[in-house]
């Protein structure tokens, strides 16, 4: 079993992490993004699992078997409430599994959309793209588990901002015309 995988396509939130790192809880500088991952994409969440069993295997030999297929603690449902704080997550999470994943070290971005320019653009909260990840056993002492790391992303399509920021062409499409 690997512990390394892609997702299918996948919806992302906080995309603006993946560019810029920013301090976690320990206050180590960590490059990231949230996966949104529609619950109907079972395979993406078999890659998951599988991932997450085969790190389990590795780092905790001899458990039972309902110890290695158990649900990694780091996928949360979209449809509930935020593990941190109890509150219910946003609409942009209804129907799906969330997942925050990240990396000591900026990530690969690729795209595949055709106006994207890769050296002046950034992916927005709402785009959709394939992610590259590791799965990696965590001990902080407290808190023990599987989650997973950020490899490199490959940018398929522009989705509905979850932000709500709309373009500077959009906000003055009156103004400009068909100038841009």
């Amino acid at each position: 079993m690997s512990t390394k995988f892609k997702t299918d396509k996948v919806r992302l939130s906080y995309a603006i992490n993946m560019y810029e790192a920013k301090a976690n809880d320990k206050g180590e500088m960590k490059f990231g993004v949230t996966l949104l991952i529609a619950k109907t994409d079972t395979v993406t969440i078999e890659r998951m699992k599988a991932a997450a069993e085969a790190v389990k295997r590795i780092k905790q030999p001899g458990k039972d078997d309902a110890f290695y297929k158990a649900w990694p603690r780091t996928i949360h449902d979209g449809d509930g409430t935020k593990p941190s704080t109890g509150e219910p997550y946003g609409p942009e999470c209804k129907g799906c599994w969330v997942v925050a994943v990240s990396a000591n070290e900026k990530p690969g971005i690729l795209s595949l959309i055709p106006e994207f320019n890769p050296t002046t653009d950034k992916a927005h909260s709402g785009d959709f793209a394939k992610v590259s990840l590791t799965a990696f056993w965590f001990d902080t002492g407290t808190n023990k588990g599987v989650t997973f790391g950020l490899n490199n992303v490959l940018l398929l399509e522009r989705g509905e901002r979850i932000d709500g920021r709309t373009s500077a062409a959009d906000d003055f499409a009156d103004e400009i015309g068909d100038a841009f």
